[in-house]
């Protein structure tokens, strides 16, 4: 084991920094950082340092070199106030969830948005030749957008591709290796075991007399893909991190070797292929050791494109380093079974809803019962190369169980556009071209009875396709509360129902999503709650009233709600993690005792209409 680790910390040396050294730390709040380069996050890469605040906001932010005000935006959502710089050399840094911008930058804003009153901006003033100099103080720490008070720095090349912020002059205190916790083994050809079952298995490690994680002996049969969970740490704070390189060896050979180096935009959703489901909690935390199928982000070295073929016994080696060269060591020994198992295939036979949800899926073959497998390619067919429309293709699949319910089998190509429809044509879901990673074969499972029709199912749930597909639903005008209808995502995690952003187009409700499960058009028929307001300064000085509002389903719709006080509109600003609205004015002083009016919308048009009286807080 000393002779392979020896080997391979000798051949694989640090990679060469990116970008200019002489970046100024941008922020006086600390230098220690919540959150890395490269992590998962909801929809792609994370592509900055998150710097810690400590839950406090109005911390200065500086400018890290002399650059040009290239771009400024604010947002209830993503980066909340945001500012960007062109620097001098061509590249950009990124200066996220702010509270406030400086003056000049705050008086540009409000000049931009009085003009409608609009609460979201996203405008390029690169016109306007404002300069600042390295060290300027170009804003304050905040918590708007998305997330506890923390300051969101990236760093971007001449192309605006993002890369790691660590890699130049701009360093934390880090003494401490990363710590392997979970390690995912997944089944990955129709005929493969673990353990002598088709089933995902996750596994915890214990720590050897050398100083090791092990995660013991486990017996595989056929091909199999790892997936690990591993954090860094940093000195004198709790939180963990993205481990920045990852490799996996057997004996002198590697097999997988990746760094969270930088990636492009462009291939932002390749997180979905990077990142691996946890099966009993649906995040995305295991890094998998594996270049999956059309994955085009620069994090993996190419020279390393090797299966693990669990034919014969091997024992696996895994080494996670940080930026600073910290490592850890973590193996795992693969056991060959006495004896090989034929694995038997079967057929879709009297189907339920409620089973295909317990499957283990695969983009070509399909495991019932963990002991068995359906050959999808087989069963379904070749991938259709023209729309679908449900019942009139040959190829396409009817599965009735018992119960009546029908099941709609298809397999979608990924270069051309498919369309499908729901039994009663109450639905349709348009996949245009290029949607899919790879082939794809889906299950759309509709119930005869009237009182679900307004549910749709897409197979295999959880499932993350490359690009947004669009979906349909057409509105009887004699439904129940059909004025007030959205569509809904089913969080299977958390029970709950996930208001997904919908437009009404005459008796068409239309959305568009990349995440397959469970949708519904529900009615929201509760108008918002409006609350308590109050008049207070917030960090920087400046007089804010702020009035609770909540709303159970749809949420708010900020963009359309208005704010008064003593007759005088301002901009209606929304922070949705404390469910306030915010009346925001240039040079607002609120009198000893201020009436408040305020009209609230939800996002299906139900209205709240409040007038109050408040005193001016000491």
């Amino acid at each position: 084991m000393r002779l392979v680790i020896t080997f391979f910390l000798l051949t694989l040396l640090p990679h060469s920094v990116l970008g200019q050294q002489d970046y100024l730390w941008p922020t006086s709040s600390s230098r220690s950082l919540s959150a890395t380069f490269g992590e998962t996050r909801a929809a792609h890469f994370h592509a900055g340092l998150d710097i810690k605040t400590w839950g406090r906001e109005g911390y200065r932010v500086f400018a890290t070199k002399d650059a040009t005000l290239y771009r400024i935006g604010i947002s209830a959502n993503g980066y909340g106030k945001v500012i960007y710089l062109k620097h001098d050399d061509g590249g950009y840094s990124i200066y996220a969830h702010l509270q406030a911008f400086n003056d000049s930058i705050q008086h540009l804003a409000d000049s931009l948005r009085l003009i409608d009153y609009s609460f979201e901006i996203d405008q390029s003033v690169e016109a306007y030749g404002i300069k600042v100099k390295q060290g300027d103080v170009i804003g304050y720490t905040g918590s708007t957008g998305i997330g506890p008070p923390h300051l969101h720095f990236e760093l971007r090349d001449e192309h605006m591709r993002p890369f790691n912020a660590l890699e130049t002059n701009l360093k934390v205190k880090d003494e401490l290796p990363p710590v392997f916790s979970s390690l995912l083994i997944e089944p990955s050809s129709p005929h493969a075991l673990i353990e002598g079952q088709k089933v995902a298995t996750v596994i915890r490690p214990k720590k050897n007399a050398e100083g090791y994680y092990d995660y013991g002996s486990i017996t595989v049969q056929g091909l199999i893909q790892l997936s690990v969970d591993v954090y860094d740490e940093a000195n004198d704070v709790p939180n963990k991190y993205a481990a920045y390189e990852l490799s996996l060896i057997q004996n002198t050979d590697t097999l997988f070797h990746s760094t969270l180096s930088n990636y492009d935009y462009e291939h932002a959703s390749d997180m979905f292929l990077d990142r691996a489901i946890d099966p009993s909690t649906g995040r995305r935390r295991f890094q998998r050791l594996y270049i999956p199928d059309g994955a085009q982000v620069p994090f993996y070295d190419r020279r390393f494109i090797k299966p693990i073929d669990s034919y014969y016994p091997q024992t696996l080696t895994i080494v996670a380093k940080d930026i600073y060269g910290n490592s850890s060591i973590a193996q795992i020994d693969l056991v060959a079974p006495e004896a090989y198992t034929p694995i038997l295939e079967t057929s879709f036979t009297n189907t339920s809803i409620e089973q295909i949800q317990n499957w283990t899926w695969s983009n070509d073959w399909v495991s019932p019962d963990s002991t068995t497998f359906i050959d999808l390619q087989k069963e379904v067919g070749t991938p259709f190369t023209s729309s679908i429309f449900h019942g009139a293709k040959p190829k396409s699949r009817l599965i009735r169980n018992n119960n009546y319910q029908t099941l709609y089998l298809a397999r979608l190509k990924p270069g051309i556009s498919h369309s499908l429809f729901s039994q009663d044509r109450k639905f349709r879901i348009n996949f245009p071209k290029n949607t899919f990673f790879d082939p794809l074969t889906t299950v759309i499972p509709f119930s005869s009875t009237t009182n679900t029709s307004n549910t749709i199912q897409l197979f295999p749930q959880d499932y993350i396709s490359k690009h947004m597909f669009q979906i349909q639903y057409y509105i009887d005008s004699n439904e129940t509360y059909n004025e007030q209808l959205a569509l809904y995502k089913f969080n299977r995690f958390k029970n709950e129902w996930n208001f997904t952003q919908s437009e009404r187009i005459g008796n068409t409700l239309y959305a568009w999503n990349n995440e397959f499960g469970t949708y519904a058009a529900l009615p929201d028929t509760l108008a918002p709650v409006i609350g308590e307001a109050v008049a207070e300064k917030n960090e920087t000085g400046s007089w804010l009233v702020k009035v609770s509002v909540i709303d159970d389903l749809s949420g708010i719709a900020y963009r359309r709600s208005r704010i008064f006080v003593n007759n005088q509109r301002g901009i209606a600003e929304y922070d949705k993690e404390d469910d306030v609205l915010i009346y925001y004015l240039p040079n607002f002083e609120p009198n000893d005792t201020n009436t408040v009016s305020v009209e609230v919308f939800d996002r299906v048009g139900n209205v709240t209409s409040k007038q109050m009286e408040i005193k001016k807080a000491e």
